[in-house]
């Protein structure tokens, strides 16, 4: 599943130890700060430090009793989140991991996405733990895009077989991790009116011919290399990623669309209408999910839930560096805040612990 591009991080939501950490957040930022006009921005640069420290630590200290009250409700069990992403995910990490361990992306701001950019594996986990809740958070799609000669697709295969790589990954994560809630999260949106030097002019190159790109996509793209062994020589097939798959909005939401109706099947429901482009992957994932195609051993229950990264993130170019269009820093807790949302709702299952939860939300310690 495009291995040469996914973040893989571990990270604890313990929270043992976190009650004196939390402490020590930004705790001298106003609100006034915090409400200081958030304009389009050519860097971070520009955006005042107390304004930064001020919307970090707002969003923290949110964060953080979420996490909390989870925590507390579930007896303070030991909690380990598996995320394997690309850089929207490093992200996230990186928000966690300050808000566990303040400090964590030193003199840099936490929701910078160039914080601690070389880190693969998080060094923000506890493995002493022992026995923990695992939950496995998953997201694939910025990867999957191009924009011809100015982004030469990296995952050309699996953006054609979209729906089959979600399926496949979930089934995998459930044979290594029975019974581990899984959560999706739907790639964030692109903003097109961001973009600056290449990929500016390749766009400018698409209005004038909307064709060109496919079409130099497709000769980039039709050798084993990029496409793979089983789709060298698929100009068809090609021709479908090489549209499908263009670094634009579009292409965001169209991803969207197709992890909505992967996340459905494996669900096993009925999605509702199945949008005209997608109905034949559709049709084909259903047919492998009923066993006329799927390999393997049997595939344990699990729930499959989504955080919708696209929807938060889309229309929202302000929150987007000037040349960048695809990281959103300033939207990043509220994705975690959705993350934290399933969480309670997959993991205090029991109705003793939504009594416990709902007594800790009328009634908060002190």
């Amino acid at each position: 599943m495009c291995v040469q591009v996914v973040l893989l991080v571990l990270l604890t939501a313990a929270l043992r130890a976190c009650g004196a950490q939390a402490a020590s957040l930004n705790a001298t930022a106003t609100t006034t700060s915090a409400s200081t006009r958030l304009a389009h921005f050519q860097s971070f640069n520009e955006v005042p430090q107390p304004s930064k420290d001020a919307w970090l630590a707002m969003w923290s200290t949110h964060a953080y009793n979420m996490l909390k009250m989870l925590q507390e409700t579930r007896g303070m069990a030991p909690l380990h989140i598996y995320m394997q992403g690309d850089s929207a995910f490093r992200q996230q990490k990186n928000f966690l991991c300050n808000l566990l361990q303040p400090g964590f992306t030193g003199d840099v701001w936490a929701l910078d996405q160039y914080a601690r950019i070389t880190e693969t594996i998080s060094s923000c986990y506890s493995p002493e733990l022992g026995d923990t809740t695992l939950v496995v958070y998953m997201n694939c799609g910025l990867h999957l895009l191009h924009l011809g000669e100015a982004r030469p697709f990296e995952c050309l295969p699996e953006q054609y077989g979209y729906m089959r790589v979600l399926r496949d990954f979930s089934d995998t994560a459930s044979r290594l991790y029975p019974r581990s809630p899984q959560v999706f999260m739907t790639s964030n949106d692109i903003c097109q009116s961001s973009f600056r030097g290449k990929y500016a002019n390749a766009l400018l190159n698409m209005t004038r011919d909307p064709e060109a790109l496919i079409r130099e996509c497709v000769a980039l793209s039709n050798n084993v290399a990029h496409a793979g062994r089983q789709l060298a020589g698929n100009i068809p097939a090609i021709t479908a990623a090489c549209r499908n798959g263009l670094f634009i909005g579009e292409s965001s939401r169209l991803l969207r669309e197709r992890m909505l109706m992967a996340v459905a099947v494996l669900r096993r429901r009925h999605y509702g209408r199945a949008y005209q482009q997608h109905v034949m992957e559709v049709e084909a994932l259903l047919t492998e999910v009923a066993g006329a195609g799927a390999a393997g051993p049997p595939v344990p229950p699990t729930t499959v839930d989504v955080v919708d990264g696209y929807a938060i993130t889309a229309g929202q170019c302000w929150a987007s560096q000037v040349n960048d269009g695809r990281h959103y820093p300033y939207l990043v807790p509220m994705q975690v805040l959705e993350l934290i949302s399933v969480l309670h709702r997959r993991l205090l299952s029991s109705p003793q612990q939504h009594r416990a939860a709902s007594a800790i939300h009328t009634h908060p310690q002190h």
